[in-house]
């Protein structure tokens, strides 16, 4: 399942000037990176087409994409546009539930609550600095003998509208539809929608194909691990990450069964590895610090000589 960012259309709805919302859009583009960072289906999806928004009272998206220094900004949000618009998400439950925000409806915050999404604002007003968000929804239940009536509550939300407000949802974002991966073939076709600073050896798609089925849940956790410890690794500064799970070299004499043909035909000797429980299980990779990636060679058993 992809993870979907959902615009709150009501931090498009403030007095800010010109170059406020400029600044704001462009602290907007940088958060929807970093999520893109996470996983590759990330998608951004919004109450109505890009192209008719407007930003700010008074100011379309329209005039803010006619500057030049805006124009790879505008790319990137196009390309992170759900084909689906938004509309049609909210439209299945029109009139059976609503969601208010300081008593303004909000199609954005409430789409994020009903698909697990993450509700994403512009940064120009002080309410949308925080991590959560607590609408309330309005639903028709019906009762024990069959009458409908409306019940009340608040309700949590996902949100962020700075880097520093997705620290609290990486870990949700990377396990996003992970749980619904039942076999190792499938964890092999949605690795790079889950582990962007992973790749894989080509051999390592049979290894997943004939994993044991008692590895699958441990192999998805130290793969989530890996990846996890990667991306905070700032390579300038430290030789390698601070793991997320245990990982330690193989010893000396072990070394010379770490052999792999690399992705670029070159045989390397993968001997970091992590274990897999229960039974004797690796998997074996190799660092690249020139651009803070792995690549994976062996998932299996303890490899014999």
């Amino acid at each position: 399942m992809p993870v979907f960012l959902c615009l709150n259309e009501l931090s498009c709805a403030s007095n800010s000037d010109e170059r406020k919302i400029d600044e704001a859009m462009g602290a907007f583009v940088d958060l929807l990176r970093q999520c893109r960072r996470w996983r590759q289906d990330v998608s951004l999806i919004s109450a109505s087409p890009l192209t008719t928004l407007d930003l700010a009272a008074g100011y379309s998206i329209s005039q803010w994409m006619g500057n030049p220094r805006n124009r790879d900004r505008w790319q990137f949000l196009r390309l992170m546009q759900n084909k689906a618009p938004f509309s049609s998400v909210h439209s299945g439950i029109e009139g059976e539930v609503e969601y208010r925000f300081a008593e303004s409806r909000t199609d954005g915050i409430g789409t994020a609550h009903l698909i697990d999404g993450l509700a994403v604002s512009l940064p120009l007003e002080e309410r949308w600095n925080r991590e959560w968000i607590t609408p309330k929804r309005s639903a028709l239940e019906e009762s024990d003998d069959g009458v409908l009536h409306l019940h009340e509550e608040e309700v949590e939300v996902r949100h962020a509208s700075a880097l520093e407000h997705l620290t609290v949802h990486e870990e949700w974002a990377k396990a996003t539809g992970l749980a619904d991966v039942r076999t190792g073939q499938a964890l092999w076709d949605s690795r790079a929608d889950f582990f962007p600073h992973l790749r894989f050896l080509h051999r390592v798609e049979e290894d997943l194909r004939t994993l044991h089925h008692y590895w699958l849940a441990p192999v998805k956790d130290l793969l989530l691990g890996l990846d996890a410890s990667l991306n905070a690794w700032n390579t300038q500064k430290s030789p390698e990450p601070a793991w997320h799970t245990k990982v330690t070299p193989e010893s000396e004499t072990r070394r010379r069964l770490c052999g792999f043909t690399d992705l670029d035909g070159i045989t390397r000797v993968f001997d970091l590895h992590a274990r897999m429980t229960p039974n004797v299980g690796r998997l074996h990779f190799r660092l690249c610090r020139e651009n803070g990636t792995a690549v994976i060679a062996y998932i299996g058993r303890k490899i014999q000589s």
